[in-house]
């Protein structure tokens, strides 16, 4: 895991174990606006160790899916909250489910869900919502 090449430049982290889901975000994200810089990983372990590389300089969004190996989405919102530095971090749920317990675990970290949509065109409209969350 290498740190941001340009970090002049805001930086979206993103969480999710498809890589084709990862590979559609940094297309959509190129596309939408490419001044952001993602960094793409696929679980939480390798998230943790991006931000504590990056500790002095964290990414301005956190873009989470839900069902991870390993730790899943929520407990990963956990853990981040817990951190003095981490839990200033924006978070934004991304994830195919939309099922009323995954939305009341997200509400109750105040952490936004969004579901992911079925096609690209959506996902272009659906990163400009993502980006609006990102603390420059």
């Amino acid at each position: 895991m290498k740190a941001p090449e340009d970090r002049s430049l805001p930086v979206v982290l993103y969480v999710d174990d498809d890589a084709e889901d990862r590979m559609l975000m940094a297309d959509a994200i190129q596309m939408v606006d490419p001044r952001y810089q993602l960094v793409a990983v696929n679980d939480g372990t390798q998230a943790f160790r991006f931000l504590n590389h990056c500790r002095s300089s964290l990414p301005g969004l956190i873009i989470l899916d839900l069902n991870l190996p390993g730790m899943d989405g929520i407990g990963i919102i956990d853990k981040l909250q817990q951190d003095k530095i981490f839990g200033a971090i924006p978070i934004v749920v991304f994830s195919t489910s939309a099922s009323p317990a995954d939305q009341n675990a997200c509400a109750r970290y105040n952490v936004d869900m969004i579901t992911k949509p079925i096609s690209f065109s959506i996902l272009t409209d659906t990163v400009k919502k993502l980006l609006s969350y990102c603390k420059e």
